[in-house]
């Protein structure tokens, strides 16, 4: 069976089921079809189809907006159709824009992570739509990390807009699988139709020719999305360095800046090597240090980790590649945690935990859980962290979660 996404098997029948209707839609540009035509431009070209608002995500529609930054509203340039941030003043259609649509379609292109604020937006929408009594379709599409949990459940006392479902942090599904999975955890008395995919498995890779347009700056890459749940708390460490939107962007390990290894050495008890000029070049100092072989013992699940040197920012950086072998296999979670002690090891929990700009409250709010951070700044193995994430409530989710997938799975692998 030839591959089709939920959007495109929905326009099969020409939307019968939305002619007539003023329809809402919540998507992006990121939303493409396997012929990279988007959900808005696919609409827009369908006679007796009427699209009276578009709602945009963080990123904005044209997935250009900065982590954080706020997207204001605007017209689209050729359309004319009118793009309602939720990221802004809002986080879901006002009741006025509600009384001004008999539906809501949604099409977004989701990662499959807690803190990737598109599913905290969905849960909004959904909530907010059952609230002013609307139908909502959800045109489901792949996910690249649907293949696999991994991470600690959300601990209330840190729920926020990046961690805003009661889940781990990569929890496994497909947007249309998520929207079914929230209404049921959420008890929602909604109108909820998916519109499945065809010819899709759920093991992680990207169904073949299926174009991938970047849903936010540094998801350049399908690639990107695998890697996205290690680098993320780059955001909260500044000392880790991620290439974030450059074009390993998500991909790569790395400290900050060169100039301060010697620093890091010296927090760490290591020898700082000579850079007089008969020494070794500043890159031959940092190929020896501590940050390879510290990277290099790592042994992670469905992946591998490869020396690399590249030149990002306007300078050479050396740190490691990640590739992922199996996404069946691969757990990011897990994963940072490992990378994480390995730096701290290697250079001190000062350079991670005390630098400029570090936020360990922020990290927590990433992670869902404060044990994580706790854990490692007392030294505590990756191993005993990860364990502890087999709770009760973890074991209840996966329980809800198999309820409400729609497709295969090849192989489950959990922790």
């Amino acid at each position: 069976m030839n591959f089709l996404t939920g959007l495109e098997a929905l326009s099969s029948d020409g939307f019968s089921r939305l002619r007539r209707a003023r329809v809402g839609l919540l998507s992006h540009a990121a939303a493409v079809g396997t012929d990279g035509v988007s959900a808005l431009d696919r609409l827009a070209a369908t006679p007796g189809i009427r699209v009276a608002a578009v709602f945009t995500p963080e990123h904005g529609y044209w997935g250009g907006g900065g982590a954080g930054e706020e997207i204001r509203d605007e017209i689209h340039p050729t359309l004319g159709v009118p793009l309602f941030s939720l990221y802004g003043g809002r986080r879901a259609p006002t009741p006025e824009q509600w009384r001004g649509l008999d539906a809501l379609l949604v099409d977004l292109q989701d990662l499959g992570v807690r803190c990737y604020t598109y599913v905290s937006t969905l849960r909004d929408i959904l909530e907010s739509a059952a609230a002013a009594g609307k139908p909502v379709i959800v045109a489901d599409r792949p996910c690249p990390l649907a293949a696999v949990t991994d991470g600690p459940m959300l601990d209330p006392a840190l729920e926020s807009f990046i961690g805003h479902i009661p889940a781990p942090l990569v929890y496994g599904m497909t947007i249309g699988e998520t929207a079914r999975w929230l209404k049921a955890t959420l008890r929602l008395d909604l109108d909820l139709t998916v519109i499945p995919m065809r010819g899709y498995v759920a093991d992680g890779r990207r169904p073949e020719m299926m174009p991938w347009i970047p849903p936010s700056p540094g998801i350049r890459a399908w690639e990107s999305a695998w890697g996205y749940p290690v680098g993320v708390f780059s955001e909260a460490l500044p000392f880790l360095f991620v290439d974030r939107g450059g074009p390993l962007s998500f991909q790569v390990i790395a400290v900050r800046e060169p100039e301060a290894f010697s620093k890091p050495w010296k927090c760490a008890g290591q020898k700082v090597p000579s850079l007089g000029k008969k020494a070794p070049s500043l890159f031959q100092a940092m190929e020896n240090g501590p940050l390879w072989p510290a990277l290099r013992r790592l042994r992670l699940p469905g992946a591998s980790l490869h020396f690399h040197r590249y030149r990002s920012e306007g300078e050479w950086r050396l740190g490691a590649r990640m590739h992922i072998r199996d996404s069946t296999l691969w757990r990011p979670a897990a994963a940072a945690v490992a990378v994480i002690d390995a730096l701290q090891r290697a250079f001190g929990a000062d350079a991670l935990w005390n630098a400029p700009g570090a936020r360990p409250d922020f990290f927590d709010r990433l992670f869902g859980d404060a044990a994580v951070r706790k854990n490692l700044q007392a030294g505590r193995t990756g191993g005993a962290t990860v364990c502890a994430w087999r709770t009760a409530a973890r074991r209840a989710f996966e329980s809800a979660r198999e309820r409400e997938l729609l497709y295969p799975r090849p192989r489950r692998f959990s922790l």
